[in-house]
């Protein structure tokens, strides 16, 4: 995106080249070809190109003249209006998408592990499912997430990234509930300048971070992986585990060799 020039690897090195005398003029079609920051943003952008004596040229509006009072007062006009159509293409394009997650039309998002996208619906992968119900059910048997863990790679089993799983990986695939077949979009406010919550559009900033909405869904819109019974089951579990551990340094431990005993097998911590 022209608004995320810090990933901009481009323009980077094109910052750094004119930081070195290495050109005087940038040619573009448009000045938002340049740029789409806010011009408080741009301030901190430009002002290497304006020091190394570099100027823009653009098809559309000329010369750019940072160095000319009546030139930056142009430039910075242009650009509001710039940045600000920006930020209402993405609150229509994100209008769009509401619309269709409330009619439960196309997919939620990425397909979790054991499922593919194929055009717009989520499908199982059989072997990936396959999976995904063991780690519930092992560890609704009385299984530590850690030790899950353990048996898979112990099986060579890869985790969905191709490596050895982690607790965090198997910690993240039991809370799914995607897992039970139900549709869920806009889970996470994230967007640069607009999120949802409850399916309402709320403004947002660049800096703020993600954090968890109530999302739109649908039950029961694909094919399950894992049974609902069984689902709650595990967060159920999982409650009580949170429960049962993160008070114990507050309140004294419930076990006396916790830290401290591990499991002579695969090295994990024994979980009481």
């Amino acid at each position: 995106s022209g608004d995320d020039t810090k990933r901009r690897r481009g323009f980077l090195r094109m910052r750094e080249d004119a930081q070195k005398g290495k050109f005087q003029v940038v040619l573009a079609w448009d000045q938002d070809r340049f740029g789409r920051f806010d011009p408080f943003e741009g301030g901190y952008w430009i002002l290497p190109f304006r020091n190394a004596g570099v100027r823009l040229e653009t098809i559309a509006q000329g010369r750019i003249d940072w160095n000319d009072f009546a030139g930056r007062l142009l430039y910075l006009v242009q650009q509001e209006a710039k940045h600000a159509y920006l930020r209402d293409l993405s609150r229509n394009v994100l209008r769009g998408q509401v619309a269709k997650a409330r009619e439960g039309r196309g997919a939620d998002g990425s397909a979790p592990y054991g499922y593919r996208l194929d055009d717009d619906r989520r499908v199982i992968v059989p072997e990936e499912a396959a999976i995904v119900r063991r780690i519930f059910e092992e560890y609704l048997s009385g299984g530590a997430i850690r030790g899950v863990a353990a048996s898979l790679n112990a099986n060579g089993i890869l985790s969905p990234r191709g490596k050895q799983w982690r607790s965090s990986t198997i910690r993240s695939l039991l809370v799914n509930k995607k897992y039970t077949g139900d549709f869920i979009w806009g889970k996470y406010a994230a967007g640069y300048y607009y999120g949802t919550n409850d399916g309402e559009i709320i403004p947002r900033q660049k800096t703020d971070k993600r954090q968890c909405t109530n999302p739109i869904e649908h039950p029961d819109h694909f094919e399950a992986i894992i049974d609902r019974k069984l689902f709650e089951a595990v967060q159920r579990r999982l409650k009580r585990q949170r429960r049962d551990t993160s008070p114990l340094h507050q309140k004294g431990q419930r076990f006396m060799l916790t830290g401290l005993l591990k499991c002579g097998h695969c090295g994990y911590a024994m979980i009481g």
